[in-house]
């Protein structure tokens, strides 16, 4: 299993102070490719990582720099993004043997200024619930239960190549941008005084399925919607997934926010 955290931020409220934080504290692996966009200047690429080097680089990014660094498919990656309503997001995939899901707490990482949402989830779960293409999923060894999920999904094959394309509109565990931040029913989620003007917290709180809810600090709200990351495919957990985006409104956000 591949574990997910996307973080989201107002746009302008951090920069690569924070960004080696988040690096330091979660990515375990030796990357073996950094694309980067710092200050203002054009993309850089490199296929060798320097550690005294890029550590650095990380840390200069302005609030507009941009980020990729991978190692096959585990990846730290940061930007503005392109919706109506740009934020600032950070996302990390990396295998579950270099991060333990259950060793991880956002709340430390999130409790600060300009906070909208994060996410902890099951990124295998999560890409094929989000992919519309069957050959974006093609040789990542996901497990066959997930892939399963796909099976009352409709799609149209396109002619030309053969590929299924997926109407993703029917899988509720699929991972939607949206004006100011991403929105997911994940295993594990956040949301801070940004994410409020879109759903209000006592609506949040007040969702009736969740394995636990609770208020923190500084107006963050954190909620757990499943017991397990791992079973996040199963019937009762995408049963959830659906009461959770129902409960948000997801639909209508992504009409308003666009």
């Amino acid at each position: 299993m591949y574990v997910g955290i996307s973080v989201n931020f107002k746009a302008g409220s951090v920069d690569g102070r924070y960004y080696l934080q988040l690096f330091n504290e979660y990515v375990s692996f030796w990357p073996d490719r950094i694309i980067y966009k710092t200050n203002g200047k054009g993309w850089k690429e490199s296929h060798k990582w320097s550690e005294r080097k890029h550590l650095k680089v990380i840390e200069e990014c302005d609030v507009n720099g941009q980020l990729s660094i991978s190692q096959r498919r585990n990846v730290f990656i940061t930007g503005r993004t392109g919706s109506g309503a740009p934020h600032t997001s950070i996302g990390i995939f990396i295998d579950e043997s270099m991060l333990d899901p259950k060793t991880v707490d956002i709340y430390p990482f999130v409790n600060r200024h300009g906070f909208v949402s994060a996410y902890l989830y099951n990124e295998d779960y999560e890409n094929v619930q989000s992919t519309k293409y069957s050959g974006n999923i093609k040789g990542l060894n996901i497990p066959s239960e997930i892939l399963a999920t796909l099976k009352n999904t409709p799609y149209r094959v396109e002619y030309e190549t053969g590929i299924k394309v997926y109407d993703v509109t029917y899988n509720p565990g699929r991972k939607e941008l949206i004006g100011y931040t991403w929105i997911m029913p994940a295993w594990k989620m956040w949301f801070g005084k940004g994410f409020y003007h879109l759903v209000p917290k006592e609506r949040i709180l007040a969702f009736p399925g969740a394995v636990e809810i609770k208020e923190l600090e500084n107006d963050i709200v954190y909620v757990q919607l499943f017991e397990k990351i791992e079973e996040s495919h199963t019937k009762e957990n995408m049963d959830k997934q659906w009461a959770w985006r129902d409960w948000l409104n997801f639909d209508e956000l992504v009409k308003k926010y666009p």
